[in-house]
């Protein structure tokens, strides 16, 4: 079972690269002016925890995301 799980982990860790190149890449034009978007995600999986605990570590992710600069982001590690 741990094989499957790592294999899932990442597979599924390129899904949001894919995301943050595909927003970087896609033009954004708002009132005929181009605007540059950016995406910060925090991803935390849910293994039989209440969706309030998920959410919270989602966030935590987050901010670490953010704080390593635009187009982040990052899985939630406990500590």
């Amino acid at each position: 079972m741990h094989r499957h799980r790592s294999r899932h982990r990442t597979a599924s860790s390129c899904r949001p690269r894919t995301i943050v190149t595909a927003v970087q890449q896609t033009p954004f034009v708002m009132q005929d002016h181009a605007v540059s978007i950016t995406v910060s995600a925090g991803i935390a999986y849910a293994h039989q925890q209440p969706a309030e605990t998920v959410f919270k570590q989602a966030d935590s992710a987050l901010y670490e995301a953010k704080a390593q600069g635009r187009n982040q982001y990052r899985l939630y590690q406990s500590k």
